[in-house]
């Protein structure tokens, strides 16, 4: 309990950032679901609402994806019983129903998100300090002058390199013993694409995605809450001094409206 007083207290008496979540559904990666939880426990950070499809929306076009993902679920839990329980998606039907719901419609590929112009209006009525990105798409570049600080998205990877998904298989080919997890800053008062902090973790060497991600997953949790803390205990002038520009080389596909 001492621990998590420290990770989720602030002795700054600032206002409390404001935070907007944007999701493609209700079930969460671990390090998004966890942020949001441990935002509404803290004491320098809430959340305003959530901007997600409706409920219903596109569930015939994701049921073949569910049914596989279900299959390969139950044979990680069965294959891994110890780390399921940190990997597994969160279902967060329940927290986002005690949030403000702003709808937003979903896109193809799978994890991008159409805003319309009174969901954008309805999002930047709010004011929001930071919009959290939760979904496994671009960040769309219209949300990113909707927030005081920028969009912060978790990438599980090397900045540089424009895959968003969690290490697989990749590091297993390539024969990488360690693995980059990396929060970015979306737009801001810097403008482009800045890391809030960066690290190498230890990947595990498994052909399932769950038993690989353990570590990385981890890893983004603190990176979110650590920074929303830094950021209302040192104020923005402090808090940029750490703040590294992604290079414009690698800059990401356009995303779309």
């Amino acid at each position: 309990l001492g621990l998590e007083r420290l990770f989720l207290h602030s002795r700054a008496e600032a206002a409390r950032i404001r935070v907007l979540a944007v999701a493609d559904g209700p079930r969460l990666r671990r390090p998004e679901a966890a942020a949001l939880m441990h935002i509404e426990r803290s004491n320098f950070a809430t959340l305003l609402a959530v901007a997600v499809p409706p409920m219903d929306a596109g569930l015939r076009a994701k049921a073949m994806a569910n049914l596989v993902f279900h299959m390969v679920e139950a044979w990680d839990r069965h294959v891994y019983p110890d780390v399921r329980a940190l990997v597994a998606p969160v279902d967060c039907s329940l927290l986002f129903s005690h949030l403000k719901v702003l709808p937003v419609d979903p896109g193809e590929p799978p994890g991008t998100l159409c805003f319309s112009s009174p969901a954008l209006a309805a999002i930047a009525a709010l004011q929001p300090d930071v919009i959290l990105h939760c979904t496994s798409g671009p960040v769309p570049d219209v949300l990113q002058p909707l927030a005081r600080f920028g969009v912060w998205s978790i990438h599980l990877t090397t900045p540089e390199q424009p895959r968003p998904s969690a290490p697989c298989f990749r590091e297993i080919r390539d024969g990488e013993l360690l693995t980059s997890v990396a929060l970015l800053m979306h737009g801001g008062p810097l403008g482009g694409i800045h890391v809030l902090p960066q690290a190498r973790v230890a990947t595990e060497h498994s052909l399932f995605r769950g038993k690989n991600c353990v570590r990385p997953e981890l890893t983004a949790l603190t990176f979110v809450i650590r920074k929303l803390r830094d950021l209302h205990q040192l104020g923005w002038e402090r808090f940029a001094t750490s703040l590294q520009p992604v290079s414009a080389s690698h800059a990401k596909p356009a995303s779309p409206p």
